[in-house]
C-alpha cells in the first residue's frame, strides 16, 4: 500500500513536468499574441505597458496561430463592448481600465495552478454595420506561454461569437 501510494504521488508532479517541456517544445517561444498583428491593442493602463514585441514575434505568431483572426460582430460598438466586459467579469478576470467611448478594456487573468498573471487588451472597432474586436493576451513573466494565451483569445472570442453569452 506504501508502495503504490509512493506511485501514485510521483505520477502526478512528474506527469505535469512533462506535459509542461511537451508544451515548451509544441509551441513558439513567444507569450504576446494579439488578433490584429499590424496594429495591435495597446495597454495603457498596466503597471508596466509594454508595446507589442513587433514583426518578428508577429511572423511565429502568424505561423503557430494562423486561425486568430479580429472578430466581426453584427452589433454596434456599444453592444460590442458591454458584450465583452460582462464576459471578461464572467470569467473571474479582474478589470483594470474600460473605457466605453474609447470601446477599450484592459483586464488580467490568473493561472490556475501557479497564478501568474497574464494581461488582457480588448478594443472594439466600428466598421460599417459591423463591429470588429480585436483582442490581445501576454504573459507577464516569461518569454513563453505555452500556447496559454493562444487558447485564451480562442474561448474569448468563441464565446462572444455565441449569441447566448453575455
Amino acid at each position: 500500500m506504501i508502495a503504490l501510494l509512493a506511485v501514485l504521488t510521483t505520477v502526478v508532479p512528474v506527469g505535469m513536468a512533462v506535459q509542461w517541456e511537451v508544451a515548451a517544445r509544441v509551441h513558439p517561444a513567444i507569450n504576446d499574441i494579439a488578433t490584429d498583428t499590424q496594429s495591435p491593442p495597446a495597454f495603457w493602463d498596466m503597471p508596466n505597458p509594454m508595446e507589442h514585441p513587433g514583426e518578428a514575434v508577429a511572423a511565429l505568431q502568424r505561423q503557430a496561430y494562423p486561425d486568430l483572426k479580429p472578430l466581426v460582430l453584427n452589433l454596434t460598438p456599444e453592444q460590442t463592448f458591454e458584450r465583452a466586459l460582462a464576459l471578461v467579469r464572467a470569467r473571474g478576470w479582474t478589470v483594470v481600465a474600460s473605457d466605453p467611448q474609447a470601446g477599450t478594456i484592459e483586464a488580467t487573468a490568473h493561472s490556475f495552478l501557479f497564478g501568474f498573471t497574464d494581461e488582457i487588451a480588448l478594443r472594439t472597432t466600428a466598421d460599417g454595420p459591423n463591429t470588429v474586436l480585436d483582442m490581445r493576451s501576454r504573459s507577464r513573466l516569461g518569454r513563453i506561454d505555452r500556447g496559454v494565451n493562444a487558447r485564451r483569445i480562442r474561448a474569448f472570442l468563441s464565446d462572444m461569437a455565441t449569441p447566448e453569452h453575455p
